[in-house]
């Protein structure tokens, strides 16, 4: 007899968190040698007060592009960041630097919906994917591959496994 098709959904709720992947942008054409006015952070969330430290990019220093390269790379260093964009402007007061920060999500809370021949227990010793992890979608798709592969080694040939991500509210 032919087993029914079984369906597991697995939610991963995430977060956006101080995470990091990073592409250098030199501000163009900003004079060299020329003093740091100011150097700005575009962040969604609340920085550590040492950002200054780990780029190396302070103000009252002279610019430089060469600065502004390995500040990125040592942002990119630190893993939490999805994209990192630097920005100049010249003004009176000198260069004005800001750094665009997009942090890279972690997931929050796992639910597993519609397993009815299955344990959740069962289910979740195939996540690839733990709280607190970054979001990563090889590991959603070994994940997924892990769920189906329990289910067809059960004897549910048809089964499918959907993995959504979804941004929890910050209220919940």
């Amino acid at each position: 007899m032919r087993r029914l098709l079984t369906a597991v959904v697995l939610s991963v709720f995430a977060s956006l968190v101080f995470g990091a992947a990073a592409y250098p942008q030199e501000p163009g054409n900003l004079p060299e040698g020329k003093k740091i006015a100011a150097v700005l952070y575009d962040y969604p969330g609340k920085l550590p007060d040492s950002m200054e430290d780990v780029t190396g990019v302070h103000k009252g220093e002279a610019f430089s592009g060469k600065t502004i390269r390995e500040s990125i790379k040592l942002l990119y260093l630190k893993g939490i960041f999805e994209t990192i964009t630097v920005e100049g402007s010249d003004t009176p007061e000198g260069v004005i630097i800001t750094y665009r920060l997009v942090p890279k999500i972690r997931v929050v809370k796992i639910k597993i919906h519609g397993n009815d021949s299955l344990s959740k227990k069962k289910i979740l010793e195939k996540v690839a994917l733990k709280e607190r992890d970054f979001i990563d979608s090889a590991l959603i798709n070994k994940t997924r591959d892990n769920i189906i592969k329990l289910y067809r080694d059960e004897g549910f040939r048809d089964a499918e496994a959907v993995l959504k991500v979804s941004q929890l509210n910050r209220l919940e």
